[in-house]
């Protein structure tokens, strides 16, 4: 019997605590405790949120220092761009970057020893049924947060990753400059990254931007549990159409752009040269810069050539005349 006892009185103190979690908890506190136990609540609440908050940092921190990468926030102005590449800008970074992990580590200490504080005071105001309601509300609220948190961070690591691939790569090896034009380091830089990179549209085609959603309608469709009342299909269909024009209306080019605004510039002015024409290597990835006029003979002497209809493009053929000229130059 005495089992039973704790049995129920356990369920109906489970089912008063639920019930509270579901109001706007809030509301609850300011109401029946007033505005300044609803505010020592609402303080703690941002207080668990910034002990998460900072040790998701630390851990952010920490995995850059692993990978031997750079946060973005560490970047400074130079009064030569070229700088960025030497080893005296990455050291000041790495100084930088040890320091920001230190002041976290201090930080975290500040806003545990504070958040210990809001609670215990918090207790005293509260009855214990509020108080482990508050707890949870608080709890849950956080790792919602939190989530998003973890998500930018993940993120921007995998970003940072990503470039510190693309940065090893030497422009000088990339970049083969055949015209007249000289090309500054960021110039070579900036078309190291390839005729392959897909710079992020300005704006969407809407037709080919809604196609995979109606590919997507034609799968679900062809499955047996879309076999339902019709209510229900058109509900899905509004969902689907729902997602797709929201996802399409509200889409931004400059939250998602892969190129910074100098970059953008410098490639858009050298596709307005007339001089000059860029062009991909017949092997390897390989970016080839020539001038036009240069390309135009070499192509119309091909064509012209009946009796050799096997001979490479001009980029090939001026590529290996370079490297051959370079190579008797260094014997």
């Amino acid at each position: 019997m005495g089992h039973v006892r704790i049995s129920k009185h356990f369920l109906v103190f489970n089912y008063i605590l639920r019930l509270r979690m579901k109001l706007n908890f809030f509301h609850y506190i300011k109401k029946k405790y007033g505005e300044i136990v609803a505010a020592a609540f609402r303080k703690m609440n941002k207080l668990h949120f910034k002990n998460l908050k900072i040790t998701s940092d630390i851990k952010f921190l920490t995995d850059c220092i692993e990978n031997d990468v750079f946060p973005k926030f560490l970047n400074f102005k130079l009064s030569n761009e070229l700088l960025r590449r030497s080893d005296c800008y990455a050291t000041c970074k790495k100084l930088l970057l040890n320091e920001e992990l230190k002041m976290k580590n201090r930080d975290i200490k500040k806003a545990f020893d504070l958040f210990t504080t809001s609670k215990r005071e918090l207790s005293t105001k509260l009855s214990f049924l509020d108080y482990i309601a508050g707890l949870a509300y608080i709890s849950r609220s956080s790792q919602k947060q939190m989530a998003k948190v973890k998500r930018v961070h993940a993120h921007k690591l995998d970003d940072l990753l990503f470039n510190k691939s693309g940065a090893s790569l030497d422009p000088n090896k990339i970049v083969v400059n055949l015209s007249d034009r000289p090309l500054t380091m960021i110039e070579k830089l900036v078309l190291s990254n390839g005729l392959k990179h897909s710079v992020t549209p300005k704006r969407l085609e809407y037709g080919e931007y809604l196609l995979p959603f109606e590919k997507l309608m034609r799968f679900v469709k062809m499955q047996t549990a879309y076999e339902c009342d019709n209510i229900s299909q058109q509900l899905l269909k509004t969902q689907i159409r729902e997602v797709a024009l929201s996802s399409y209306f509200t889409y931004d080019p400059s939250k998602l752009s892969n190129l910074s605004k100098r970059d953008f510039e410098i490639l858009t002015k050298l596709s307005k040269e007339k001089s000059i024409i860029v062009l991909k290597a017949d092997k390897g990835n390989q970016v080839v810069v020539m001038n036009r006029k240069d390309y135009s003979d070499k192509l119309n002497a091909i064509v012209s050539d009946q009796t050799n209809s096997g001979r490479s493009n001009p980029v090939h053929e001026m590529y290996r005349e370079e490297s051959a000229d370079r190579d008797t130059k260094s014997c």
